[in-house]
């Protein structure tokens, strides 16, 4: 057996290499992973993280293990964001312009006023956790969603687009068939912040002045109803 043994001056450690085959072992002055704090025992491995931290080879095999799990979810994301890119393109090509980034989508969303498309909202869309951020401006409304719920942010922002302005006299029918004490159910709300769930019910407080329903709903929200937008029906009709 051969056994040398050398003071390295530079780190201040004592070690030995004790040949046995190709087998190193370090003895002396004990070294411990930066990663899991226990002892290094052999060689130690150097840490991905920075290239230069020592830690022990289990850790080692960790965080190899570890990238490899990094790189499958950077391409599930990518394959998400590509499924969602080709939805967006094949469906809103006509109302929207798409473009797409390294790791989000952009979706401005367009509308008609005086024969000039303009910008009505601009969507923002990630992956996240195998759902979708999204973020629309110039509102900073921000919401983690399923893909499938996509559809259904956009024809929101589609309903929200195009406001009907009612007439006095259209106003004075919505308060005439909307009293007050009027029970209503909630078929769909068009609303990108907090919408009241579908099939809710609720009894009309009253309408203002330019057609908005008021609701008390049995959740305890408040929020309004805008004929022409949202859907929903007098209960008993």
């Amino acid at each position: 057996m051969n056994l040398n043994i050398e003071f390295n001056t530079k780190t201040n450690k004592c070690f030995a290499n004790k040949i046995l085959g190709e087998t190193n072992y370090y003895i002396g002055l004990t070294k411990v992973c930066a990663r899991c704090k226990n002892t290094i025992v052999g060689y130690p491995a150097i840490s991905r993280k920075d290239n230069k931290t020592e830690i022990c080879s289990n850790c080692g095999t960790l965080e190899a293990l570890e990238k490899v799990i990094e790189y499958k979810k950077e391409g599930e994301k990518m394959e998400i964001l590509k499924s969602v890119t080709e939805k967006l393109r094949t469906k809103y090509k006509d109302t929207s312009i798409i473009t797409v980034f390294d790791n989000f989508i952009m979706l401005q969303y367009l509308v008609i006023r005086n024969g000039t498309k303009e910008i009505y909202k601009t969507l923002y869309i990630k992956e996240f956790e195998g759902k979708l951020k999204i973020t629309v401006y110039p509102d900073r409304i921000e919401r983690v969603i399923d893909v499938s719920e996509l559809d259904d942010i956009i024809l929101t922002i589609h309903k929200q687009s195009n406001p009907k302005e009612h007439t006095q006299e259209e106003i004075q029918q919505i308060k005439e068939k909307y009293t007050k004490g009027t029970k209503v159910e909630l078929v769909k709300m068009y609303d990108l912040i907090n919408p009241v769930l579908e099939g809710t019910k609720g009894i009309v407080d009253f309408v203002d002045d330019i057609g908005t329903v008021h609701i008390n709903w049995e959740t305890g929200s408040s929020l309004g109803l805008v004929v022409g937008v949202d859907e929903f029906k007098i209960l008993g009709e």
